[in-house]
């Protein structure tokens, strides 16, 4: 509930204010005494319409009082006026520990209406702070789970990179082994072709051989068959007696 200050209330403080003044007005010595009360009460009732105001500040931007608190500023114009007519009545003793009374009433009730500001404001806090907190949780939930994904997907492709790699060096490797064998392969057609030509040769030597002694052993027969028909055909054979 807001703090309302009534159109009675005020002209019941107006018609107090007078009555103060007209009783000051007609006796010069209750009204020195009563100067002070009266600037007292004024400054009171301004004080009692600021809290209003600043209670109605707090209700526009959003800040609940407690119901007590509500109860007690609506009842401020109500005793306000019963402390006007009290403080009529009375005398200018009395009158001044009404007026402490009513300021201490005022800055209790000032004082509460600030604590419960400021517990609705701490409320205000610690929900923004329980709020902020879920969002923070789930934020690291949410991070979490994608940085465990982007683990596992980093971790799989660790496992193909070096999967890769030994496949990699197993072809080097099998490339280094098809190059040894090659070059072995090499060497082998060489001396292959080294025992070709060498084979080769040989049988030309054998053939050259072969055709050398067929030759001479023709030469000699030849030589044999010449002699012989020298030796039978000359002529001197026939007288020649030895002696």
């Amino acid at each position: 509930m807001e703090p309302k200050v009534n159109d009675s209330a005020t002209s019941n403080r107006v018609h107090s204010r007078k009555s103060l003044n007209y009783d000051g007005g007609n006796c010069d010595e209750p009204n020195a005494g009563f100067d002070p009360l009266v600037e007292s009460i004024y400054t009171l009732q301004s004080a009692q319409e600021a809290l209003g105001k600043e209670v109605l500040k707090f209700r526009e931007v959003g800040i609940l009082l407690d119901v007590s608190v509500d109860g007690a500023v609506q009842d401020l114009p109500s005793e306000t006026i019963s402390i006007d007519l009290k403080l009529q009545e009375t005398s200018p003793s009395k009158q001044i520990q009404s007026d402490k009374n009513m300021q201490s009433s005022f800055h209790s009730l000032h004082s509460e209406a600030k604590e419960a500001a400021n517990r609705k404001y701490m409320g205000t806090e610690l929900d923004d702070l329980f709020r902020l907190k879920i969002e923070a949780e789930v934020e690291y939930l949410a991070i979490s789970r994608t940085a465990q994904k982007y683990i596992a997907a980093v971790k799989d492709k660790i496992t193909l990179a070096s999967e890769q790699s030994l496949k990699l060096n197993m072809l080097e490797n099998t490339k280094n082994k098809a190059s040894m064998l090659e070059k072995e392969a090499k060497k082998l057609v060489n001396s292959c072709e080294d025992i070709v030509s060498a084979d080769k040769t040989l049988k030309l030597q054998m053939r050259i051989c072969k055709y050398a002694s067929y030759f001479l052993i023709q030469l000699v027969i030849l030589v044999l068959i010449l002699r012989f028909f020298i030796f039978h055909i000359s002529p001197n054979n026939d007288g020649v007696v030895p002696t």
